[in-house]
């Protein structure tokens, strides 16, 4: 049956054509419920933490991953970080122009790729501005599910089957975590010609991708949940008494507000990030994120600082370089949120320290 339902599918090619440049079918639909987070694992991506189910782990974990990334690393450099991190299902490595949805019918699929949401926002005045959210999303295709309710459709319709096919395919796909993505200029508008470019994105880069990846992995792995929208620490937070915190120099990027109230760039500004850790009790040190990225594909056990800005919300990170542990993290929500980071921000890291 299933195999005779998959043939109907590629023959009309109901679902072919949704090439991943163009649009990608399996998240569009989905957007308006994704956190904007740098790592999230949970049921739904607004108001509070909802579990996934250990029903939705298992489907997870005995799917096949399918990678979906930028042609702008080498397939051979994305599949060493994966093959050091990524334990929890068998993975397929594909650059975005190779990936066709009706390849991928067969089973259970955990899908991974770029994605973004374009939200247009309104204020009292009447006036209007664009703001673009930019993020890697993990989605998985019930399989199963897909099978039993395209078996309920009538194959001799062939606009039914097209139409409804493609409703049934979207259904079946559920988002489940999400990675967030900074960009180091604003956009109204994107095309996935500028995702292929790996300067565009700050926290694209082998080294954060390697974390990230483990992150999930790891969370997966323990059926475990998890959700940025927090603030706290780990106990491991104290070993920055002794070691050396890296700080990527990206984050010397100050912003003002434009007429809408939407941060726009001005520009890198040394001094803005000196000040930042005028306060800053213990070691740390500036670095170009190139070199802190090949730092952490290398294997070297090193604790570093992340920062992702979201249209004007905030996420603060540091993070154990050797097995990707979030040692601490820091939420600044819209609402409470400075157009630039203060010293204050990083005086709370000094807190958590002092605590341990």
């Amino acid at each position: 049956m299933a195999e005779c339902l998959l043939n109907h599918l590629k023959n009309m090619k109901a679902l072919q054509g949704f090439k991943l440049k163009k649009a990608i079918l399996f998240t569009c639909f989905l957007s308006f419920f994704l956190s904007f987070s740098q790592v999230s694992i949970s049921e739904n991506h607004i108001g509070k933490l909802k579990r996934h189910s250990k029903k939705k782990f298992e489907k997870i974990k005995s799917s096949t991953t399918v990678f979906i990334l930028s042609d702008c690393i080498e397939k051979s450099d994305y599949v060493k970080i994966l093959n050091d991190v990524w334990k929890v299902t068998d993975f397929i490595l594909l650059h975005e122009g190779e990936f066709d949805s009706s390849d991928y019918l067969d089973k259970n699929y955990t899908f991974v790729n770029f994605d973004w949401i374009h939200q247009t926002m309104t204020n009292m005045s009447g006036g209007g501005s664009s703001i673009v959210h930019h993020f890697m999303n993990f989605s998985l295709f019930d399989y199963d599910n897909f099978v039993k309710d395209f078996s309920k459709i009538d194959k001799n319709d062939k606009l039914k089957l097209i139409t409804k096919g493609n409703k049934l395919y979207r259904k079946n796909i559920s988002m489940f975590g999400s990675i967030n993505l900074y960009p180091n200029k604003e956009y109204v508008d994107i095309s996935y010609n500028y995702v292929n470019e790996c300067e565009i994105f700050y926290n694209y880069n082998l080294g954060f991708l390697k974390n990230y990846f483990q992150k999930i992995n790891d969370l997966i792995t323990k059926s475990e949940s998890y959700w940025l929208f927090d603030n706290d620490y780990s106990k491991n937070i104290a070993i920055l008494k002794e070691k050396t915190l890296l700080v990527p120099m990206y984050m010397s990027e100050k912003y003002k507000k434009n007429r809408s109230n939407i941060p726009i760039s001005i520009g890198k500004d040394i001094k803005y990030l000196e000040e930042l850790f005028s306060n800053y009790n213990y070691k740390f040190e500036f670095i170009p994120v190139g070199e802190l990225s090949a730092r952490i594909v290398s294997g070297e056990d090193c604790i570093y600082l992340t920062f992702v800005r979201s249209s004007r919300e905030k996420f603060i990170q540091v993070v154990n370089s050797k097995t990707g542990e979030i040692l601490y993290r820091n939420y600044i929500a819209d609402f409470m949120s400075s157009v630039n980071l203060k010293p204050r921000h990083i005086n709370d890291i000094n807190k958590a320290i002092q605590k341990r």
